[in-house]
Formats: C-alpha cells, sequence, structure tokens
C-alpha cells in the first residue's frame, strides 16, 4: 500500500515535498501534498517538544487578479417576446403540481427563456488589489459616498 502512494499521488498530479524522517523513530510520518504549487526551503526540524519534527517550507502561490465574470445582458431583453415565451408554461393548471413542482417549473421556464433571449455571457475582469493604506475611513474622508452601509 505505501509502495503505491507515490503513483497514486502522481496520477492526481500531487506532489509529496517531505522527503525523510518527520518522527523520532526514523519514519515519515507527516506530508505536505500540493498541486501544482511551487515548494522551496523545506526544512525539518527537530524542536524536542514532541516526537514529531517542526516542517518548515516556502510555497509560492499564484495570486490571481483576473476572474471570470458571467452575466446577461437584461437591458435589451425584449420583454414582449420575454412575456409570450415564459406564458405557455406557467399558465398551466398548477392545482396539480406540489409547491417543489412549481418551483421546478418555475425555475426550469426562467432559465430556458433567459437562455434564448439573453444568453449567459462570460469575460474576464482582472481586478486591483487595494493600496493596504487605502480603507473605507480613507475612501470616506476621500468623499466615495457610493459605498453601501454594510461596509462601515
Amino acid at each position: 500500500m505505501a509502495a503505491d502512494f507515490p503513483s497514486y499521488l502522481d496520477s492526481l498530479n500531487l506532489t509529496q515535498h517531505v522527503h525523510g524522517s518527520t518522527h523520532n523513530h526514523g519514519h515519515t510520518l507527516d506530508l505536505i501534498i500540493t498541486g501544482n504549487i511551487p515548494a522551496s526551503d523545506l526544512n525539518i526540524s527537530d524542536l524536542r517538544v514532541s516526537d514529531h519534527k517542526a516542517i518548515s517550507l516556502t510555497l509560492t502561490i499564484p495570486s490571481s487578479n483576473e476572474r471570470v465574470m458571467k452575466y446577461r445582458n437584461i437591458h435589451h431583453l425584449d420583454t414582449p417576446l420575454f412575456l409570450k415565451s415564459i406564458t405557455p408554461n406557467l399558465s398551466n393548471d398548477l392545482r396539480s403540481f406540489s409547491p417543489d413542482d412549481m418551483i421546478e417549473l418555475y425555475n426550469d421556464t426562467m432559465t430556458t427563456t433567459l437562455n434564448m433571449l439573453a444568453p449567459e455571457k462570460r469575460r474576464k475582469a482582472t481586478f486591483q488589489k487595494s493600496s493596504p493604506w487605502f480603507t473605507v475611513d480613507s475612501w470616506r474622508d476621500y468623499g466615495g459616498s457610493r459605498l453601501s452601509p454594510s461596509t462601515y
């Protein structure tokens, strides 16, 4: 079983970074496993406070300020066509439907209609990290009146 462990990690594109004894009986009991994150400066130290050794390392975690945003352009939605599209499905006699069935019918109808008339679009958005000195208080002092009350 232990001999298969490295090949199992490799099949999942994972890397086990600890290669050395982490226990005072000479075994490797403590592991650090990552996926596509480079590790460096791994150090195994015996602090003599436990039967396990301390492990320290540096992980280089890439920061991505880019995210994929999903949206629908509903501002130019043809309202009469939208109403015409949903009316046949939602005008059924709903007395025989359970509440869960009605919710499912509503969600399916709205999703199908919106996918047809205002398909979901995606775009990449880049976010700037704010400066550590630029806080909510400094924004308020600057005159930023567009902050919502929940951020105070």
